[in-house]
């Protein structure tokens, strides 16, 4: 048996995406994606953004139309794959808090 590759683990149905719809994406619906990447809901990239959150949502309802995919996430990752977006940083838990953690001494 086949062991599937990372797409297919990410979605159980890949999107259809067609190359043309790409080139449909426009640089504010990436730029709330970019925001959606770092957490922020769409009434904080509204306010970041000077637009509202209704306006906010159509980007990213439009994005996740064009790019074939049901939720906010799935366009995350799905960007990243196509290089779309860079590849989200992962912070720990003590880096949000401050915290430097350091090894234990031995």
């Amino acid at each position: 048996m086949n062991s599937p590759n990372a797409a297919s683990t990410r979605f159980p149905r890949r999107p259809q995406i067609v190359e043309g719809n790409l080139s449909a994406i426009k640089a504010r619906q990436l730029e709330c994606l970019q925001w959606v990447q770092q957490g922020k809901s769409a009434s904080e990239i509204g306010t970041i953004l000077g637009i509202s959150s209704r306006t906010v949502e159509g980007h990213l309802a439009h994005l996740c139309e064009i790019l074939g995919v049901r939720t906010r996430i799935q366009a995350v990752v799905l960007a990243q794959d196509l290089g779309l977006l860079p590849p989200a940083r992962k912070p720990t838990w003590a880096s949000q808090v401050g915290l430097r953690l350091e090894p234990p001494a031995g």
